[in-house]
């Protein structure tokens, strides 16, 4: 199996730990569930889901007890020196484990060269500028004013100008002045950018030179046939774009100097994203392109995900190479990448059948957004562990009571949705804990957006009921948030 591994830190990584990187760090190992969260999920969709949301105020139902037992598999022997390996990983704080930004690797780094390479990075003045003070409120200012007076002139409507200026609304549950969350913090601009984007789209669209995405441009070429036997091809491309834009004085009808182009160029072949394209006598060929570096990092077969995704994914992803590959002989070799992550072969044989089936130039062609219509199904959303059977099991069996019942009937026609969030990945269990040069706030909070908000009390410290006696809050505690 090819290794995902790329370790460039100084310390000697020991078997169990090569093993363990290689599964991949969105590799989940086998989760038996913890048993305050699934309560806590339990709680949320008895009484969020079905009670709150779906029944009369005047219909009161007492919420069922499911009572399930977890344990610790990092108990299990078989299991023992993979813990064993990610703890020693966790532990080490003179290394860092990334995902690299390109080629799917897992890059172990020394953390004193990761965090200098960072900082050499943030030091450029001729990119970055340090600021004296936080700009966030100047922004929200000029946007403020900009989107006042477009109002003003009839630019644009109320609806508009009150969507343009969402980061400014106060939480209404909190009359000691709103809480701002990171989101309002660091998203000032999004609507706004939102807004130009939207008008934006329109015009890039019909430019001569637009591309919407890989399938569009194997469309295109699929359609030069011999007429490119005598061409050159060649790609362009942009150095470092953003960088490379003026601050101001940047005119988009004039030739800007800073911005600089790479040319490549080959008679017969040449790629462009993760396309190969190659001249043949009567037109032109695709196949799939990976740079040296790349690593194929498809999800393990025995990562503990729904057993429907697992199926699911390689034939999902031979589609994809469906629509590169034009030649029938290297799509066939493209299955053994998925063998190599531990994939049945029989399995595996079916699914490439039934990709192969597919005929390409439907795959190609432009699918518009299938409109789904909107279920009544209840969704109950909980952490995907070995228990989910269960519970579902469970959950599905009894819901004929609610169906019995002629005063709440009609409310619980179907089933709910079993819906799963990711257990623990190994990216996850394997990460530090993050640290921060800001500030922690400390305290209660309200979220602003949930029925708890009311019945608590804001602040740095509490009260002891009985003796008086006041103790500090040393965690950040906020409504409807568990973790």
């Amino acid at each position: 199996m090819e290794t995902l591994l790329v370790n460039i830190s100084s310390r000697v990584l020991s078997v169990s730990e090569i093993s363990v990187l290689n599964k991949g760090l969105g590799f989940v190992p086998l989760f038996d569930g913890d048993k305050l969260d699934l309560d806590i999920e339990l709680y949320e969709f008895f009484q969020e889901g079905v009670i709150r949301d779906n029944l009369p105020t005047d219909v009161q139902i007492q919420e069922p007890e499911l009572e399930v037992n977890c344990v610790d598999l990092s108990k299990c022997k078989n299991k023992r020196d993979e813990w064993r390996a990610v703890g020693a990983l966790r532990s080490d704080d003179s290394i860092i484990i990334r995902a690299a930004d390109k080629g799917e690797a897992i890059v172990v780094m020394d953390i004193d060269k990761y965090n200098a390479e960072a900082m050499a990075q943030l030091s450029n003045r001729v990119h970055y500028e340090k600021l004296s003070r936080d700009p966030t409120k100047e922004f929200q200012d000029s946007i403020g004013v900009i989107t006042l007076e477009a109002l003003n002139q009839g630019l644009i409507n109320k609806k508009i100008f009150e969507f343009l200026n969402t980061f400014s609304v106060p939480a209404s549950q909190n009359p000691q002045g709103s809480f701002e969350s990171p989101w309002q913090a660091h998203c000032v601009r999004l609507w706004f950018f939102a807004y130009i984007d939207a008008y934006l789209q329109v015009l890039v669209v019909q430019m001569r030179s637009y591309i919407r995405d890989t399938s569009d441009f194997w469309g295109k070429l699929d359609n030069l046939g011999s007429s490119c036997r005598d061409s050159l091809l060649c790609t362009i491309d942009v150095c470092s774009l953003y960088t490379s834009i003026p601050d101001s004085g940047a005119d988009l009808d004039l030739y800007v100097p800073s911005i600089k182009f790479t040319l490549e160029h080959d008679a017969s072949s040449i790629h462009f994203l993760d396309v190969q394209v190659n001249k043949i006598d009567d037109g032109l060929c695709f196949d799939l392109f990976r740079k040296p570096t790349d690593k194929v990092a498809f999800l393990q077969a025995n990562s503990f995900h729904p057993a429907s995704m697992i199926r699911s994914l390689p034939f999902s992803q031979l589609l994809h190479v469906r629509r590169i590959v034009s030649q029938e002989a290297n799509f066939d070799t493209q299955a053994q990448d998925f063998r190599s992550r531990g994939y049945n072969d029989t399995s595996l044989q079916e699914t490439l059948a039934k990709a192969k089936n597919r005929e390409r130039t439907s795959l190609l062609r432009t699918k518009g957004k299938n409109k789904r219509n909107k279920s009544n199904r209840i969704p109950c959303v909980t952490t995907y562990s070995s228990k989910s059977g269960l519970v579902k099991h469970v959950i599905n069996k009894n819901w004929h009571v609610l169906q019995s019942d002629p005063e709440i009937a009609d409310f619980f026609k179907e089933r709910p949705l079993m819906a799963y969030k990711r257990s623990p990945s190994r990216a996850r269990i394997s990460s530090k804990p993050s640290t921060t040069w800001l500030t922690p706030i400390k305290g209660m909070h309200r979220c602003g957006h949930c029925a708890n908000c009311n019945n608590v009390i804001t602040g740095s410290e509490f009260t002891h009921p009985r003796t008086g006696k006041a103790f500090a809050i040393k965690e950040l505690l906020i409504t409807n948030r568990h973790r």
